[in-house]
């Protein structure tokens, strides 16, 4: 494990070795692996439950569905979500704020300011994505 990365920043490599697998079993770890090359795995092999990412990641399959999901809600379904003091990531992927932005235009300040930080964050999380997910299939 790392130690002079930087201090704000947690190094979460962990490795499972599976003894089983070995001709010959070392009494200890100590100079065990020096001679064997070193792995770095970038961030984004870690999944869904990295502590990094907490509740800002999520599965593939779950993307996918509320990517699907999203395009089909009947507007009722908006009206909790944006009186929520917090969403989830799932939420922004599975509403399509993004497509309420042109609809603003005389929405009180206080819920128009409310609408336009789930827009962006629709925006930057999953737009492009949702787009290249279902291609020409989506309704603008």
């Amino acid at each position: 494990v790392a130690e002079d990365i930087h201090p704000n920043v947690l190094d979460l490599s962990i490795f499972v070795i599976n003894p089983e697998k070995w001709d010959e079993v070392p009494e200890t770890d100590e100079e065990t692996l020096k001679d064997k090359k070193i792995l770095y795995m970038p961030r984004y092999m870690n999944h869904k439950d990295d502590i990094l990412f907490k509740k800002d990641a999520t599965a593939a399959v779950d993307a996918f569905n509320y990517g699907v999901l999203g395009e089909q809600a009947v507007a009722h379904n908006y009206v909790e979500t944006i009186q929520k003091e917090s969403i989830n990531i799932l939420e922004i992927y599975g509403y399509c704020f993004d497509k309420l932005q042109p609809y603003l235009k005389d929405v009180p300040k206080k819920s128009k300011d409310r609408i336009q930080y789930l827009v962006d964050q629709t925006t930057i999380k999953i737009k492009n994505t949702r787009e290249k997910m279902h291609g020409n299939n989506i309704r603008n």
